[in-house]
């Protein structure tokens, strides 16, 4: 390494200076924790493709993550742990740290360099904030690749409308080590780029989300983001750090650019993730942040559809007992009420809400989803459970933000009076119908949503419970004549979520019915 680089990785500050930063961390740490297990149960509610009760399996699909309709980078842990910044740090630990590292860097110029077997890195002094990149000193450092993008679950899927095109990239990196690695989610920059060697001369940089030809600065400099926050993750060997990036850009042709490229292919794009390896916790604070890269070429990618594009199709009237037939799938157009149409696992601070919303019933060119076949209703202590699959028929790639289990003992009759919608376990549940005297149709709505892509000829499949006790909405469920329906004429809908690209003031609603295999020693 050259003396001026030397220089520039040198520490600076005091280790005091570090003190009130480690206290605010741990606060925050516990501040989110305590959200966390809030929000665990809101989730389970609405089985939000993650796995807890009620769980959603998907086969075939990949990515996980969190993430909305807008611009914006966030993560999630695979095979890792949210870890306190006084647990992280410390020395002799057995984690790659920044330090270890640095020891053996070595300069990284632009294309003249051979690529040799080690990570690509690069190193900033000072911080920015998350839609101010800057650039930093290229490196090599390591002796091996020890971050990599998985191309087997990293996947692209784009969507446009008149107004909008909008790509979402699920990202999974790897560590490729045999020791524990952090990593630092505070300098995380995903970007899509269509010339990697050049040096750049059009970027377009948005809350974490770099777009354009270049990441790199001039020859021996790349842009990246050093993040004056730090949350840090404890990633295992061969495990796996997951994330959701969405680009999105208006469709005015003026606004054509390296997005526009890539989705439609007039360009080969390239995918970077870039992630901070952050210093151990010695006797200086460092002045300088080691961030490493991993990319991979962007192969594969799928355009989809969402409620914007279903909407094209969707007619009326749809009346009680009519069957779909061939070529159709029913479907709801929902008006969301105004306190929910922001996510709250997206965002903590937003309160949970669940209510019952009327609901225009009508068709879709289809089918979209379909029933396996597979269903079954297995008894079980203290509760029976009712396991389903469904499946994208369609062809494309479908977004989907939410998926849950609808029972009517009365599929075809109205609603009595005094009936409505409830939760049992996590299932929405009626003591008659959903169907209205005007028309309508009742639909369970709830502001837990996470945008989510089933690609063609996936599987979804849910295991709802039917426990009484569990996150009920308040009102008393006769679980025995719920179950029982299901054996004297009742019907289980699998009800998926369609969101619309930019309008959260509605959401169009699928609706599968399922075939039931019934446990004789399910109850009643």
């Amino acid at each position: 390494m050259s003396a001026e680089l030397l220089r520039a990785l040198a520490p600076l500050a005091e280790a005091d200076a570090e003190a009130p930063h480690a206290i605010a961390g741990r606060a925050r740490s516990r501040v989110r924790r305590r959200r966390r297990l809030r929000l665990a149960g809101y989730v389970a509610a609405c089985a939000a493709f993650l796995g807890v009760a009620g769980a959603v399996a998907v086969v075939g699909g990949t990515g996980s993550g969190t993430g909305g309709g807008t611009d914006g980078a966030t993560a999630s842990t695979g095979t890792g742990a949210r870890v306190s910044e006084d647990q992280a740090t410390l020395r002799g630990t057995e984690i790659i740290h920044a330090e270890e590292l640095l020891r053996g860097a070595a300069s990284r110029i632009r294309p003249a360099d051979r690529t040799p077997a080690r990570q690509p890195a690069v190193v900033c002094r000072g911080t920015t904030d998350q839609d101010r990149p800057k650039p930093c000193r290229a490196l090599w450092v390591g002796d091996a690749p020890l971050l990599v993008l998985d191309q087997e679950e990293t996947r692209l899927t784009f969507y446009m409308t008149e107004d909008t095109l909008r790509v979402d990239v699920r990202w999974a990196l790897r560590n490729a080590s045999s020791r524990s690695m952090l990593v630092d989610h505070g300098d995380l920059l995903v970007a899509l780029v269509t010339d990697p060697d050049a040096v750049s001369t059009a970027a377009k940089i948005d809350d974490r989300t770099f777009r354009g030809d270049s990441l790199w600065a001039d020859d021996r400099e790349r842009i990246a983001l050093d993040g004056e926050r730090r949350s840090l993750e404890r990633l295992y060997p061969g495990g796996t750090m997951r994330g959701w990036t969405t680009f999105s850009v208006p469709a005015a042709p003026a606004s054509r650019e390296a997005l526009w490229d890539i989705a439609t292919r007039a360009a080969a794009g390239t995918l970077t993730v870039q992630i901070g390896i952050p210093h151990e916790r010695g006797v200086t604070q460092p002045s300088t942040a080691l961030i490493a890269e991993a990319s991979m070429p962007v192969g594969r990618i799928d355009q989809a559809i969402a409620a914007d594009h279903l909407l094209t199709s969707f007619t009326t009237p749809r009346a009680r007992g009519e069957e779909a037939g061939s070529g159709r799938q029913a479907a709801l157009l929902c008006d969301v009420p105004r306190g929910m149409r922001s996510s709250t696992f997206e965002n903590y601070s937003i309160p949970y809400q669940a209510r019952q919303v009327p609901c225009a019933p009508g068709w879709v060119d289809g089918p979209v989803l379909a029933d396996t076949g597979t269903a079954e209703l297995r008894a079980g202590t203290p509760a029976d459970t009712l396991v389903w699959d469904v499946t994208n028929v369609s062809g494309r790639t479908l977004q989907l933000s939410r998926l849950q289990l609808m029972i009517e003992p009365d599929p075809d009759g109205l609603r009595a009076r005094g009936d409505g919608l409830t939760l049992l376990g996590t299932a929405a549940v009626t003591p008659s119908s959903a169907w209205l005297a005007s028309g309508r149709r009742t639909a369970w709505l709830t502001n837990v949503f996470y945008d989510y892509p089933l690609h063609a000829g996936a599987t979804l499949g849910g295991r709802d419970r039917l426990f009484p006790g569990m996150l009920s909405s308040g009102t008393i469920v006769d679980a025995d004549a719920i179950v029982g329906s299901l054996a004297d004429g009742g019907r289980a809908t699998a009800i998926a979520a369609v969101p619309f690209l930019d309008d959260p003031s509605r959401v169009l609603l699928l609706e599968t019915p399922l075939t039931l295999l019934i446990d004789p020693f399910a109850s009643p």
